[in-house]
């Protein structure tokens, strides 16, 4: 699981997403919406820093012997 940004309609957004090969190319499927960048930043003072720490501890919780 990582975080990707994209742009739509001019803004950029945050999502969860899972990567997966197919014929040796990486996709990525979104498993949640997290919103606009310019939203987060108005709750959170880095809010990519904050939600890579939120992937870090689902990952955990998903797969305990997992450490970064």
């Amino acid at each position: 699981m990582c975080i990707k940004k994209g742009i739509s309609n001019g803004h950029t957004y945050l999502v969860f997403a899972q990567s997966y090969r197919i014929n040796e190319k990486v996709k990525y499927k979104t498993i949640e919406k997290i919103g606009y960048l310019d939203n987060l930043e108005k709750h959170y003072d880095d809010p990519i820093a904050h939600f890579k720490e939120i992937t870090k501890q689902k990952l955990q919780e998903f797969s305990p012997e997992f450490t970064t």
